[in-house]
């Protein structure tokens, strides 16, 4: 038996590694457990608008990647995703990397020893310009980018644009009263020569 010497969590947080550790569970036809993991990665260190697309991909009815969960997490996912928070899929995911632990890390040891090491596989991976993607991802980036957009200023540069348009808005009330009052003093300037051509036109007769 192969000695684990790279921890799960050591393997998932490297951005070379996760790769060509997908390639090898890819071999056992267990990429999606990999693609959980990551994806779930991602959505605790973005935003809670990804909790849905993960949901829809792995767990949901229709999931285009479903991953083998017990019963218990299914249904508490199924309830989570009514108000999902930053903790959702964390039953999940400890279930999906014991999985993963148990059936696979070992064998991967194993296989990059037979492979020439882990250095050996990133330098060919890298020469293939082989890219490691799934469509969550494009779906991510472009919340994220929304998400950036809408929230990148500081509370303090927020608070300081939003008092800047409700400024606007003031000067814009302002300028809409006065318009108005000049409007109604134009109308009482006319009151005024109607009732002195009415005035005019008595004393002729």
């Amino acid at each position: 038996m192969a000695t684990c010497y790279s921890t799960l969590e050591e393997v998932l947080s490297s951005p070379q590694r996760v790769p060509i550790f997908r390639d090898f569970c890819s071999q056992h036809h267990a990429e999606e457990n990999v693609d959980f993991v990551v994806c779930v990665n991602i959505y605790e260190a973005t935003v809670k608008r990804l909790s849905q697309e993960i949901f829809n991909r792995f767990i949901g009815s229709t999931a285009q990647q479903p991953i083998n969960l017990p019963v218990g997490i299914s249904k508490h996912l199924f309830e989570e995703m009514e108000n999902p928070s930053a903790e959702s899929f964390h039953a999940a995911k400890k279930s999906v990397c014991r999985l993963v632990e148990a059936e696979l890390l070992c064998s991967y040891n194993k296989w990059v020893d037979t492979s020439g090491g882990e250095d050996n596989l990133i330098k060919e991976r890298t020469k293939k310009k082989k890219a490691y993607k799934i469509p969550f991802f494009e779906k991510a980036e472009r919340i994220i980018v929304e998400e950036s957009q809408r929230g990148g200023q500081s509370p303090k540069r927020q608070n300081s644009i939003r008092k800047k348009e409700l400024g606007n808005e003031d000067e814009e009330k302002e300028k809409e009263n006065k318009d108005k009052d000049k409007e109604k003093e134009k109308d009482k300037e006319k009151e005024k020569e109607k009732e002195k051509e009415k005035e005019k036109e008595k004393e002729k007769e």
